[in-house]
């Protein structure tokens, strides 16, 4: 972006660049003060966005999100190793294709959030949780969670165990 006089403006604009026309030092700060608020505005979003990033893609439950026509925009690491599926071959896809059994929408078209709910893909068992993603009482697409029985059991097993063998630990005060 240039910002300047006609003559710098015509200049900028030949070699395909955007310009701001100044005319006034009023204007100048002005539009300076405006392209720091943007920067900083970006700098922001950004930086909550590889925050948001950082956590769908560390997190141990698989992430699905989708937009309004449940077509995958999002397939974490997570979700790619509970299904066995490389988000390559997910993303963009309907989540009707990609994942049958899940039905998101009710027949009225209406979204009702659904909660620990079993289904089988493939030879697995997952539990799943799909909440709609609303703003302003309009439906903007739908995020789901996943989990592998297998894993919970796995877990659960283990802290069965822990909490057995603390019963029986006599703590030993110095």
């Amino acid at each position: 972006m240039v910002i300047g006089s006609s003559q710098v403006c015509e200049e900028a604009e030949k070699h395909g660049l955007k310009c701001i026309f100044i005319y006034s030092p009023e204007n100048v700060r002005d539009t300076l003060r405006n392209a720091v608020q943007i920067v900083s505005s970006y700098l922001q979003e950004t930086e909550r966005a590889e925050t948001f990033k950082s956590i769908v893609d560390y997190t141990y439950t698989g992430i699905l999100g989708m937009d309004r026509d449940f077509r995958i925009s999002t397939f974490n690491p997570a979700a790619e190793q509970i299904l066995g599926l490389k988000d390559k071959d997910v993303l963009g896809r309907s989540i009707e294709d990609v994942f049958p059994a899940v039905k998101l929408q009710e027949e009225s078209g209406i979204f009702q959030p659904k909660i620990n709910q079993l289904e089988s893909f493939g030879k697995k068992t997952v539990v799943f949780s799909s909440v709609p993603i609303k703003a302003i009482g309009q439906y903007y697409g739908q995020v789901t969670v996943l989990q592998d029985t297998e894993t919970i059991r796995k877990v659960e097993e283990k802290i069965r165990r822990d909490l057995h063998h603390k019963r029986f630990i006599v703590p030993i005060h110095l």
